[in-house]
């Protein structure tokens, strides 16, 4: 859709960069590339649903670390893409605080 274009590469280095490099939800520095849980993704706090404007509206983005775009966000949003660490029945999420999309921050 709008992510291989030049403006939202633009946005996305621009978001990093007013978020201080830092994931908003966690706090953890993020870091370049895609495999890591501290890697960066840049977020759409209101899902944009194909509308450019909203798509690219600088109040609607910001960081994410991997691990909070792939574990909390998706169960927020409802995704089946959730992390495969976020699925294990081995306590790790006993030992995180319960994420809910009142952990959002506000409008």
């Amino acid at each position: 859709m709008f992510y291989g274009l030049k403006a939202w590469r633009s946005l996305r280095i621009a978001t990093i960069a007013r978020d201080g490099g830092k994931c908003q939800r966690c706090g953890v520095r993020v870091t370049s590339g895609r495999k890591s849980t501290r890697s960066a993704a840049v977020d759409h706090k209101v899902p944009h649903k194909g509308d450019r404007k909203l798509f690219f509206d600088p109040d609607n983005v910001w960081t994410l670390c991997k691990s909070c775009h792939d574990g909390w966000k998706a169960q927020v949003d409802g995704h089946k893409r959730s992390s495969k660490r976020m699925q294990r029945d081995d306590g790790w999420m006993s030992r995180r605080r319960d994420w809910s999309s009142s952990d959002l921050p506000p409008d």
